[in-house]
Parts: C-alpha cells; sequence; structure tokens
C-alpha cells in the first residue's frame, strides 16, 4: 500500500505538466509522461484509468530494477491485486473524471486490510477464538480461572428471552465443553494453568482443570538466567564541547552571560545542551506570571498614552479606569489551565493586586521631569564577541534634555549594585545599554511594587533618578562615571562571551557552594559527588 500512496502523489503532482517544460535525461520517459498528463482531462472508465496508472508507472521503471525486500514485493503485489479487483467491478463501464478515479482509488487503499507475512515462528501467542480450528504439537491455554472459563454469553438486549429461546444457541459450558475436547482432538499435548492471584486477589481454578493431570513444577526445571558479563568499559574525559562558530545566534539574551558568569558548567548544561532548569508550579499564580501581566498592562498603556504631559492630564480615577479596561482584555491571555481550577476570589484577588500596583505605578510616575516614551517590548539582536544574542527591550525614554533611559520593570527584590559585580552578575541591562544603536545615557529598574514603587539605576547625570548612581558610592575605585563604566561592561561581556564560545564546561561557581545551593544543574555537574571524592 505504501508505494501506491507514493503514485497518488505523483499523479496530484503530474497534473501540473502541461504548465512545466519538462527535461530529462530521458527522451522516451518524457514523452510517455507528456502522453499521459494529456489524458487526465479526459473522461474514460475506471477500467481505462487503472490501465493508464499502469502504463505511467511502466515508464518511470517502478518498481525498479533493484532486488525488492519481502515487505516490498508484498506491497507490490497486494497494490496490483487491487487494481485488477477495481477492473473487475466496473461492470457499468461509464466513464469518469481523472478526480473521481483518483477518489475511488484512494478510498480502496484507505479500505484495504494489508498485513506482512510475517516468517514461521516455533512460538504463536493468540486469543481464544483465533486458536479454534488450527492444530498444534503444544497448547497451553492460560488464565483458566472460574471467571474466565467458560466464557460469559454475550446477550443482546434487543433481543427479548423469548426470541432467544427459539435459537439453537449452545450453553456457555456446553460450549466450552466442546472446544476443549476439539483442542485434545487438534494437539499432542495441551496444558491449562490459571493463576493464583490477580491484583493481590485469590483466584479459583475453572472446574474444567479438574479433568486433567496436575504437573507439579520442581525446582529443577526453574530456568536461571545466564550470569551477566559485562563488556571492559573504557573510560574517556572529555573537558571540552564543540566550539561555537563566529556569529552564531544563541538562545537565551542575556540569562546566557549571567549563567556564564555564576558558573561556565551551568552555562554550557542550559544554552549548549538544551537542559531546563526545573521550575515547580504550583496551581495558583506563579510570580514570572504577575511579571509578565504587568509587562503587557504598561506595554498597552503606553501605547496609547506616550509621555509625561499626556500621563499628567490625566485623573486618578481616568487612569483606574483605563487600567480596569486593560486587565479585562488581556486577562484571557492569562488563562492557564492550571488557574481554571482556582476559587473565582481568588483569581479576582490576584488581578486586583496587579490593578493597584499599576495605579501606584502610573501615578508615582507622574513626579517624574518631563519625558516621552519612544518604544516599549522591542526585539533586537546584537553581536557580543563571537556570538549572536536576542535581547528584548521593555521601554525607551527620552527625558526633556535629550538625553535616552532604558527602564526595565521588576515585580520582584533587585540590587542595582549587581551591575557593580566583577564579573557582572546582572547583565541584563547593562547589555541593552552597550549595545543599543543609541547612545544611552542610562539604565534604570523600575520596581513595580505595592506601596513602594521607585526609579534606581545608573547614568551620566546624578539628577536623573531618586538616588545617586551607585557608581559614585562603590568600593571600585578605577571607575570614573558612565563611559568608563559602560566601557568595563563591555569587555567583561566581550570576555564571558568568548569563554561560552569555546564550550569549555568548567566548574567555577562564582560564590562556591552559596551559587552551588540556588542551581538546578547539581543533578548533572555532580558537585556534591566531587566534593565526597
Amino acid at each position: 500500500a505504501a508505494p501506491a500512496s507514493v503514485f497518488i502523489e505523483f499523479l496530484q503532482r503530474h497534473e501540473r505538466l502541461n504548465d512545466v517544460s519538462l527535461t530529462s535525461s530521458s527522451t522516451a520517459l518524457a514523452n510517455s509522461l507528456t502522453q499521459v498528463s494529456k489524458q487526465l482531462s479526459k473522461q474514460q472508465s475506471l477500467s481505462a484509468w487503472c490501465d493508464l496508472w499502469v502504463k505511467t508507472l511502466n515508464a518511470c521503471h517502478w518498481p525498479g530494477e533493484a532486488t525488492l525486500t519481502s515487505q516490498e514485493y508484498q506491497a507490490f503485489k497486494k497494490w496490483q491485486t487491487l487494481l485488477e479487483s477495481l477492473k473487475q467491478v466496473d461492470l457499468s463501464n461509464e466513464s469518469i473524471s481523472y478526480e473521481d478515479a483518483l477518489g475511488c482509488i484512494e478510498y480502496q487503499l484507505k479500505h484495504t486490510l494489508f498485513e506482512i507475512e510475517s516468517e514461521v515462528t516455533p512460538i504463536t501467542v493468540m486469543g481464544l477464538f483465533e486458536a479454534i480450528g488450527f492444530g498444534f504439537e503444544n497448547l497451553w491455554l492460560l488464565g483458566m480461572t472460574e471467571r474466565q472459563w467458560p466464557p460469559g454469553e454475550a446477550v443482546n438486549p434487543f433481543v427479548s428471552e423469548q426470541v432467544r429461546s427459539l435459537t439453537d444457541t449452545l450453553s456457555p459450558l456446553v460450549w466450552a465443553e466442546s472446544v476443549l475436547s476439539n483442542f485434545q482432538e487438534q494437539c499432542a499435548h495441551l496444558r491449562l494453568s490459571a493463576p493464583l492471584l490477580v491484583n493481590g486477589q485469590t483466584q479459583t481454578p475453572a472446574q474444567a482443570l479438574a479433568d486433567f493431570p496436575e504437573i507439579t513444577v520442581v525446582e529443577s526445571l526453574v530456568l536461571e538466567p545466564p550470569p551477566l558479563v559485562l563488556p571492559e568499559v573504557e573510560c574517556l574525559e572529555e573537558d571540552v564541547g564543540v566550539p561555537l562558530l563566529h556569529g552564531t545566534v544563541v538562545r537565551g539574551g542575556a540569562t546566557l552571560l549571567r549563567t556564564q558568569a555564576e558558573c561556565a558548567f551551568k552555562a554550557f548544561a542550559q544554552h549548549t545542551l538544551g537542559l531546563s532548569p526545573y521550575f515547580p508550579v504550583g496551581a495558583g499564580w506563579q510570580a514570572f506570571e504577575r511579571g509578565q501581566f504587568v509587562h503587557e498592562l504598561l506595554e498597552k498603556f503606553w501605547q496609547q498614552y506616550s509621555d509625561s504631559e499626556q500621563l499628567s492630564e490625566l485623573s486618578e480615577e481616568a487612569i483606574t479606569a483605563l487600567v480596569e479596561s486593560i486587565i479585562e482584555d488581556i486577562k484571557n491571555a492569562f488563562d492557564a489551565p492550571r488557574h481554571r481550577g482556582l476559587n473565582q476570589l481568588l483569581s479576582e484577588g490576584e488581578q486586583a493586586r496587579i490593578k493597584n500596583m499599576a495605579i501606584e505605578w502610573l501615578q508615582h510616575e507622574k513626579g517624574r521631569a518631563q519625558f516621552k516614551v519612544l518604544a516599549v517590548e522591542t526585539s533586537m539582536q546584537v553581536s557580543v564577541g563571537p556570538i549572536s544574542l536576542k535581547l528584548r527591550l521593555d521601554r525607551l525614554d527620552q527625558l526633556a534634555t535629550g538625553e535616552l533611559v532604558l527602564i526595565d520593570y521588576k515585580t520582584g527584590l533587585v540590587n542595582v549594585n549587581d551591575w557593580m559585580s566583577t564579573p557582572c552578575v546582572a547583565p541584563q541591562m547593562p547589555l541593552y545599554a552597550i549595545t543599543c544603536a543609541e547612545d544611552i545615557a542610562g539604565i534604570v529598574y523600575g520596581n513595580v511594587q505595592p506601596a513602594k514603587p521607585s526609579l534606581r539605576g545608573v547614568g551620566s547625570d546624578v539628577q536623573l533618578y531618586e538616588s545617586p548612581p551607585p557608581y559614585l558610592k562603590t568600593a571600585v575605585t578605577d571607575i570614573q562615571g558612565w563611559p568608563a563604566l559602560k566601557n568595563r561592561w563591555s569587555e567583561e561581556f566581550k570576555q564571558l562571551a568568548a569563554d561560552f564560545a569555546e564550550s569549555r564546561p568548567t566548574l567555577n561557581p562564582i560564590d562556591g557552594d552559596a551559587t552551588c545551593a540556588q542551581c538546578d544543574m547539581q543533578s548533572v555537574c555532580r558537585v556534591k559527588d566531587l566534593q565526597v571524592v
């Protein structure tokens, strides 16, 4: 049946031969196919269509000159038999179109039973009704319990008892005795057995077993498995993976640089081997889902109101109404299957909490100096050393001075001092700052948190934010200002990217056991096992 399906696909493509210039090393084949294509628009009998298909296959030298395997030969013969049967039932000799003939052969192929003939095996597992009528040297009937033997009579609920009494159907017991008698005649040795326990429940052997002699299984007849002989194993230590080609796009974005800074093996496991960390997910809303909801909500808001002037004209009631409207529009997109079992009150409580956070945040932004939102949720691909990463910017603002500032919303706890570590363990915002096409004057965390929204960041101007930039009070003495800080980040990220591209999965957690305690790759690196050794 498989070659026939391939042939049908060929005919469907072949309908377009009139519009295609045939080029073939075999002129005879090209001419034959062209003649066949001209007949596709005609009406002829099903028998004629079958002859045409055979002619087309012969022109294509199908199934070829190579010796067919047993399975291929059986499929080929089945296809020939099917065509002959179609020609025999075509008694009316009615003319039909190519599409109708194709539909007929497709229907027959789908509804023709075809099973590869298997080789004869010494042991065959069969059902009870399959075994009736066969001859065997040895026959073993399993599961002969009271519940299974004799088989119960299947009663049709639509046939009355009066009608059933008129039929000449044997009772289950008489039928079972007849089957056992036939089996005894068909085989030289007949064995019956019944299990003592099924799913922990004691089973009673069928009464039919009492007519057969009991066989005692002696210990010497129990076959012992042969001893397991393990081949010699050659140990090969490989501490270097396949280096990445220059310009390779690696999934993970800024997270790749963060994991590389934390531990080279962790970065290799997650971003080269593609291993995913385990995140236990409960029935309710998770922290990352709340963060995604806030991002989506604020994105929709700033798509409608693009600067501080428009924001300042909105009253608190207007902001509340707008936030509620946006939540109503986007809440269905966050309806994960595990949320559907939640109490409606809990779901509404989550949305109310996010609504209050968003309103407080927008009221807080009213107190900022004049600004304009230039972009929200913008995707970009950047080159960092020998690799390329895909990033997504939350928001780009332009201040009254013309300077550009990047803002990243955070609903959890963050610390801008992580930007100052060596290497940088929070590279997301610094990476945006050094790879953005525009000259970025500062990066800011927008802390969207209940009752305490705030802006924290670093940049070229101490007046940009609500607190001094951390680099002005850091203990790192070689940082002289914003340009120097960006240069340091650039060199660090290029080195991290180069180290990752070399595919050296070295176990080098940045903070030792403290880093390993927060890592989900311990089952792969087995750092605890190495410590014991």
